[in-house]
């Protein structure tokens, strides 16, 4: 859905944000469906980590930038793109202090 959402018009920014929170809870499905538990090959805990960890860091941050882009809530272009790099912050902050896996 969101390929489909992204590619019927790319240079929609809205319609491109839309699209990322789609993408990045996709992966938390896929995550979900490597199954639970630690008798799995080691390789598969590495892509459950790393596939759940987009979906729960990823999602909430295109869903706030959506939000953001879609009311209009900063009409300047260069603000608005600053406030997503800084944004961003939090995201590798977690990632710094918080093991990837065994759970959440």
């Amino acid at each position: 859905m969101s390929s489909i959402l992204f590619f019927r018009n790319p240079k929609n920014e809205k319609i491109r944000w839309a699209s990322i929170i789609g993408f990045c809870g996709g992966f938390g499905g896929i995550g979900a469906l490597l199954g639970k538990g630690i008798h799995r090959p080691e390789w598969v805990l590495h892509l459950d980590g790393i596939f759940t960890s987009i979906g729960h860091y990823f999602t909430p941050y295109g869903m706030l930038i959506f939000g953001m882009v879609y009311s209009d809530a900063i009409s300047n272009v260069r603000k608005r793109n600053i406030l997503k790099l800084l944004l961003l912050i939090p995201i590798f902050n977690m990632y710094s202090m918080f093991q990837v896996y065994p759970e959440f």
